[in-house]
């Protein structure tokens, strides 16, 4: 629930219809940061969206919000879009995305936090 990161991916699964299996990882008590969860995503981040690959059946792994989202549009494009169809359209969607991503969310990092503390 600390990650709006997270939840953007969890919408985006829920505002398409796609069926997935949430797996819970407490930033609080560091479990990011446990070999159950590195061996998943080196970087000690949330969101991970881990998926088979339909031709060759391998567990692929995607970190990074937006990247998920764009991912999940993509390979779901019968569900409801995400991403206005007109190029122009899309390309203010990404510049407001960029907003959040890069200007506010990061304030609110708990990584942040913790350095600007130090």
């Amino acid at each position: 629930w600390r990650s709006s990161a997270s939840w953007r991916v969890r919408i985006a699964l829920n505002a398409k219809g796609i069926k997935y299996q949430l797996v819970t990882v407490n930033l609080s008590k560091k479990e990011n940061r446990e070999s159950d969860y590195t061996q998943r995503n080196t970087m000690e981040q949330v969101p991970t969206l881990e998926c088979c690959d339909a031709v060759t059946g391998d567990t692929k792994r995607l970190s990074q919000s937006i990247a998920i989202i764009e991912f999940l549009d993509e390979i779901f494009p019968g569900r409801p879009a995400l991403y206005p169809i007109d190029s122009f359209d899309r390309a203010a969607t990404r510049e407001m995305v960029e907003l959040v991503n890069s200007g506010i969310q990061p304030l609110q990092n708990r990584r942040v936090i913790q350095d600007l503390e130090a």
